[in-house]
């Protein structure tokens, strides 16, 4: 066992369980004048440990530093200082180690590049990638970016090995060769935080991938989660999308990662909400499951304001090594809180977006596939036309509890003409299942709306 240099004094009590209105969290690390942005739940290389690895970038006194924290000591055992000044980072580190749920391994990256398994990979203060030796914590190597970088942030190894998948806040999402020199990109544009690697499984039918190998953040105030293949392709997104079917909107995000292998795409993908707090579970269809999540005005101008369950803006979520979901929140007194949740509030207010700015044309069109509604005390569906044409709708409903095309039975629930910029609410609650349709009410004339679904319970 390797000694580590800059350990310093600090506890927390592992059992300190705290609850806001049916959110329960327990306290994972908590220090007055720390504000991890990242943190990562790992067995330690260097001594087989539970740890975690934490990112201070910016705000408190601690700004610019990397911390590695001994749960089951509850003290901080290493802490060092990444280099340079002229970006606030680290906004994430990585453990150098064979197996990292958020990074996937770095064992072939670390034969390809001499690097030792324990040792830290992070942006620094003076945009580039350093890596540092756990012993003496001296920079042992640097991937300087082949781009014109302007806040460089996450990097993650290549699923092939070949490279890095990396982000710049400033620029976009890259795939750069270990020099740095860019393979593709940028890609999505400014915003570009945090990435997250997609495990395959075996069957194909219990993959966790919906296509890609890869999840991308942009934190924009209304943006989204993208999952990308090693050529920068777009194999999913929940994002926003004029024109789209089955949106999600999600408010400043800046990090998000996949759960289960469930068959057919019965995954989940949890995203954290930096805009007042929060994190929400969506299926492959962007339609949330549970979550903390709520409205975003920037009128007259832009605030945080937080949420009723204690959050404040939530910059981080992550797998824990318990299988549990883990969370950072800007909520602490000077500090954030690194916190494992342990109960998610049953009474809940989520929505999507059904259709955003979707024009259904002259015929009928179902947006599908039909909402599943069986789980909540209320439904409500919100129609809004844009400026154009004329839309009729109607809104049907089923207890059927099992659909099957042909055999599916369905009673209208609510059926009527939208004019241009009307704002129209149905409440469709008490069925197991529900459908919207649509249609231009005038053949030929663009007609294009919003409809949001709002699920409570």
């Amino acid at each position: 066992m390797m000694d580590l240099p800059g350990g310093s004094k600090g506890s927390i009590d592992r059992d300190i369980i705290v609850g806001y209105g049916g959110f329960k969290f327990r306290i994972l690390f908590y220090k007055y004048g720390y504000t991890p942005h990242y943190a990562e739940h790992i067995v330690d290389p260097v001594d087989g440990r539970e740890k975690l690895v934490l990112a201070v970038p910016h705000t408190t006194p601690a700004r610019g530093r990397i911390l590695i924290f001994d749960p089951e000591e509850g003290r901080v055992e290493w802490e060092v200082s990444v280099p340079g000044s002229s970006v606030p980072n680290p906004h994430m580190a990585h453990v150098v180690s064979e197996i990292n749920p958020l990074t996937g391994s770095w064992v072939e990256v670390a034969n390809s590049m001499g690097l030792e398994l324990g040792d830290i990979i992070a942006p620094s203060g003076d945009n580039s990638w350093v890596v540092i030796d756990r012993r003496t914590g001296a920079v042992k190597r640097m991937v300087k970016p082949g781009f014109n970088a302007r806040w460089v942030h996450d990097i993650i190894p290549s699923v092939n090995a070949d490279g890095f998948i990396v982000s710049d806040y400033g620029v976009g999402f890259y795939k750069v060769r270990f020099d740095g020199s860019p393979l593709w990109g940028p890609l999505l544009g400014d915003g570009a935080a945090k990435i997250s690697f997609v495990e395959l499984a075996t069957p194909k039918w219990h993959s966790p991938s919906f296509g890609g190998r890869y999840i991308l953040v942009r934190n924009r105030d209304v943006e989204g989660v993208y999952e990308v293949d090693d050529d920068g392709g777009i194999a999913w997104s929940c994002a926003s999308k004029p024109g789209g079917v089955n949106v999600f909107w999600p408010f400043t995000p800046h990090s998000a990662f996949r759960i289960g292998v469930a068959e057919l795409g019965g995954q989940l993908t949890i995203v954290g909400f930096e805009a007042g707090g929060g994190m929400v579970a969506l299926d492959r269809d962007c339609r949330p499951r549970w979550g903390v999540m709520k409205g975003f005005s920037v009128a007259p101008s832009a605030a945080y304001r937080p949420t009723s369950f204690g959050l404040m803006e939530t910059t981080h979520v992550f797998p824990t090594l318990r299988g549990t979901i883990g969370f950072i929140d800007w909520s602490g007194r000077y500090g954030s809180i690194v916190g494992e949740i342990l109960e998610i509030p049953y009474n809940q207010t989520l929505w999507f977006i059904l259709a955003q700015d979707h024009d259904p044309g002259d015929t009928w069109y179902e947006y599908n596939p039909p909402v599943e509604t069986v789980e909540w005390r209320e439904v409500r569906i919100t129609m809004i036309a844009n400026p154009g044409g004329p839309l009729e709708y109607a809104v049907y409903g089923t207890n059927m509890p099992y659909l099957s095309g042909v055999t599916s039975k369905w009673k209208l629930v609510s059926r009527g003409m939208l004019s241009p910029e009307d704002y129209m609410e149905v409440d469709a609650s008490g069925y197991t299942f529900i459908k919207v349709t649509g249609r231009r009410a005038a053949t030929g004339t663009p007609s294009s709306w919003k409809v949001i679904v709002t699920l409570r319970r």
